[in-house]
């Protein structure tokens, strides 16, 4: 595994703990696993990750553990290739796989697109873009309320360490992404466009944009975990796929 995959784990493992913090979660980070349980007992408040990529199988059962006695869900993260023997031993523990996802990383800043895109700046940019999210990642089988609660802290998301991109049609939000800057390298999350708003390039715009908002503030590199709708436009701007993740999850 090369240094750039490392760190993009790392910088993964950086946008869940600070996910954590703001959503007030109850937290393990000790044994080579961050593991964090949230106020709702669905999977994606109540996901563990190993510090490192190949890491012990005795980790993600702590992890397991952690979870399971704060909650009835748990999400495991677990490289495809990587953590066979953590897949195995989670699937005797009743551990389903949800979908595997791409870590992709950009090394460099993209040419800017022909979409207008502008930068949160108030409290108001901040609900719209979360309620944007909400609405969008309804259709990868989150309940808008559960998006709602990750991104309930509205004044976190107009931190230094923060930036969001906002794309508009007709006024109104449509589309929009935000880029953590950590450790001198970026993490992009919550890419999302409205239904009604695809197909006019906006996903594209507000990824590439807080892409090179992060590299224009110091970043070495940018990476993110990319859904099944992102991917492919990942792909074309530039993004490249490192390994990918296996969402084990316990219902």
């Amino acid at each position: 595994m090369d240094d750039i995959a490392r760190q993009a784990h790392a910088n993964f493992v950086a946008f869940n703990r600070w996910r954590a913090v703001n959503e007030d979660s109850a937290v393990l980070d000790a044994g080579g696993v961050f593991a964090a349980a949230g106020a709702t007992d669905f999977p994606s408040s109540r996901s563990a990750v190993l510090h490192d990529l190949g890491g012990p199988v005795e980790a993600a059962i702590a992890g397991h553990e952690f979870l399971i006695a704060h909650g009835n869900t748990a999400l495991i993260y677990a490289q495809v290739g990587g953590d066979d023997a953590v897949t195995a031993e989670l699937t005797e523990l009743g551990y389903v796989e949800y979908s595997q996802t791409p870590e992709m990383v950009c090394v460099a800043p993209l040419p800017a697109g022909d979409v207008t895109v502008r930068l949160s700046e108030s409290l108001d940019d901040a609900r719209e873009y979360a309620q944007v999210a909400a609405t969008a990642f309804t259709e990868l089988a989150i309940p808008e309320e559960e998006t709602l609660h990750h991104l309930a802290k509205l004044d976190v998301l107009l931190k230094p360490d923060v930036v969001v991109a906002l794309a508009e049609v007709d006024g109104r939000v449509m589309a929009g992404a935000l880029v953590l800057l950590v450790g001198g390298h970026g993490y992009v999350g919550w890419v999302s466009t409205l239904s009604e708003g695809r197909g006019r390039g906006l996903g594209d715009a507000v990824t590439r944009r807080v892409t090179n908002e992060a590299f224009e503030r110091g970043a070495a590199t940018v990476t993110l975990e990319a859904s099944p709708f992102g991917e492919a436009i990942y792909r074309r701007m530039g993004y490249r796929e490192l390994y990918r993740y296996r969402m084990l999850i316990k219902l």
